[in-house]
């Protein structure tokens, strides 16, 4: 399964599919590191809801934080 023009694969493109604003968070990270205000400016997104969806990223075991950063979990 590939959700087309996301990055996302797999059970990432199912887990996260009705979830607009993972989807943009996972798809701002792609193979890099951001911190939380990088993926505010690339998605749009308020740091009030961005900190939500990264806690359901962190939770599902999607994303990484380390160093005030965030990176994608490797599949």
């Amino acid at each position: 399964t590939y959700a087309l023009g996301t990055g996302l694969e797999g059970s990432e493109a199912l887990a996260f599919a009705g979830d607009a604003a993972a989807r943009e968070v996972l798809t701002a990270l792609g193979e890099g590191e951001l911190t939380p205000d990088e993926l505010a400016r690339a998605t749009g997104r308020s740091p009030g809801e961005l900190a939500g969806v990264l806690t359901r990223l962190e939770l599902a075991g999607a994303v990484l934080a380390f160093d005030g950063r965030f990176r994608r979990q490797a599949s």
